[in-house]
């Protein structure tokens, strides 16, 4: 929060307007290159631990499961975090009810959610990014952390008062 303060600072400054984004600042400004900009966070670590063979996430059987424990093992997440979430104010709306509730797990630096027959959804706070958003398939034959974008459509809005 603080970095968008002193960036919006220096933009008023110096008579810069950038309205991309829906918000104040683009996201593609300079000084944030939110897609273009290297990434510094653990989930773009584990990407490129996997991308070169060197860590490769195990696949739990058992219904529902998939590679969630694998990807909290490897993020360092404790399942002790595991908090379970009714609210349809997911990417996976359409899943999650009383029966099958939304599960998030959360470290200092990031959160994980899971609903059953769905995806495995991650938010990381980025060294220079902020919060950086990825997906992964709870059943894929090759596991891939994909980068979201989608996401900033709720998290970096008008509501969420241009806040990531």
């Amino acid at each position: 929060m603080f970095r968008w303060l002193i960036i919006g600072a220096a933009l008023a400054a110096t008579g810069a307007h950038a309205q991309l984004d829906g918000s104040v600042i683009s996201l593609e400004h300079p000084a944030i290159g939110y897609r273009s900009e290297p990434l510094s966070n653990s989930v773009a670590d584990l990407q490129g631990r996997m991308a070169q063979g060197a860590t490769q996430l195990a696949f739990d059987a058992r219904p529902g499961i998939g590679y969630l424990p694998a990807v909290l093992r490897e993020l360092g997440v404790p399942l002790e975090s595991q908090l379970l979430v009714y609210s349809k104010t997911s990417l996976q709306q359409r899943l999650i009810t009383p029966d099958k509730p939304r599960a998030l797990y959360f470290n200092d630096e990031l959160a994980v959610g899971a609903v059953q027959g769905g995806i495995i959804e991650i938010a990381v706070q980025d060294a220079k990014q902020g919060a950086v958003f990825y997906t992964l398939e709870r059943v894929a034959e090759q596991p891939r952390l994909e980068r979201q974008g989608g996401c900033l459509g709720c998290h970096y809005a008008l509501a969420t008062r241009s806040s990531v």
